[in-house]
């Protein structure tokens, strides 16, 4: 891997090179900003990484590929340029991020990031790591927001999601310690530890026009309501097993003990002629306990 240059702050990639290298600069704390020539074309996942002192970054025009997580970890970052007549990315109206020209999909933002309302996906880890971002502002031509898009926004305290928004995929706000308030809509997706390690104590789940249709703090999407639904029909029998059939099942025992010496035998003899006889194997020992 190329070693480059640190010089009072400033990284210096050397003219001709094409690449810059997974974690090339990483966990370099004296890095403030970086001078990448028009040769480099494409910047690799970790490239900047816990760079906690850069500040500002300029991607050229010749660059046409940037992987995830290149900036994970730069919590003083607060300004990225890309350059006029790149093909392949943009920082349009002034947003401080980087988008994908041709998908509207914002890959990588920063804590003064100012989400256009062009962009129409928050990709995979394109805040990852932030921790100094404390508010954003979701507009509503977003449709998706990706893997673990804003992981380890530890700042992050509350977050609106519009009701434009389809899809958050898994890890979108896991490890937001610091959010504490959401706001999302009832017909969107969301998979498992899409806010795991959250501390959420106030979650407002709204319809299509915007008014809030819950008011018990939890997620109540119609996909939720149909798990829940499942999970009771399911749970239905077991609970009228523990219910209703396992203390008329002792009340029996009480009575048979004065007239026969307890056994498993006359359980299951008891419990074969009962309706739950196919639960007799499993139910003989619960009850003797």
């Amino acid at each position: 891997m190329t070693q480059y240059e640190v010089k009072d702050g400033v990284g210096i990639i050397p003219e001709g090179e094409t690449v810059i290298d997974h974690s090339a600069f990483e966990d370099c704390k004296s890095l403030t900003s970086v001078i990448i020539p028009d040769s480099v074309t494409e910047i690799r996942s970790y490239a900047f990484r816990d760079c906690t002192g850069l500040k500002s970054i300029v991607i050229p025009k010749s660059v046409t590929e940037i992987w995830d997580k290149v900036f994970a970890g730069c919590t003083s970052l607060t300004s990225i340029v890309v350059s006029k007549g790149n093909k392949v990315y943009d920082s349009r109206n002034k947003s401080n991020a980087i988008i994908e020209t041709a998908t509207n999909k914002l890959i990588a933002g920063c804590s003064n990031t100012v989400i256009p309302d062009s962009v129409t996906e928050i990709g995979t880890d394109a805040f990852a790591c932030c921790t100094s971002l404390k508010n954003i502002v979701i507009p509503s031509s977003v449709t998706k927001i990706g893997e673990d898009a804003f992981y380890l926004c530890t700042d992050l305290s509350s977050i609106v999601i519009p009701n434009s928004v389809k899809e958050i995929v898994m890890g979108a706000f896991s490890g937001c310690t610091g959010l504490t308030s959401i706001v999302i809509p009832d017909a969107v997706s969301i998979p498992d530890k899409a806010f795991d390690c959250c501390n959420l104590k106030s979650i407002t789940v709204v319809d299509e026009n915007g008014e809030a249709i819950n008011n018990n703090n939890a997620i109540v999407s119609p996909r939720y309501r149909f798990i829940m639904t499942k999970a009771i029909i399911y749970s239905f029998p077991i609970l009228w097993l523990l219910v209703v059939q396992i203390p008329l099942f002792r009340k029996m025992s009480s009575r048979l003990e004065m007239k026969y010496s307890p056994g498993v035998k006359i359980w299951r003899v008891l419990l074969s002629r009962s309706m739950l006889s196919g639960l007799a194997p499993v139910l003989s020992i619960i009850v003797k306990i």
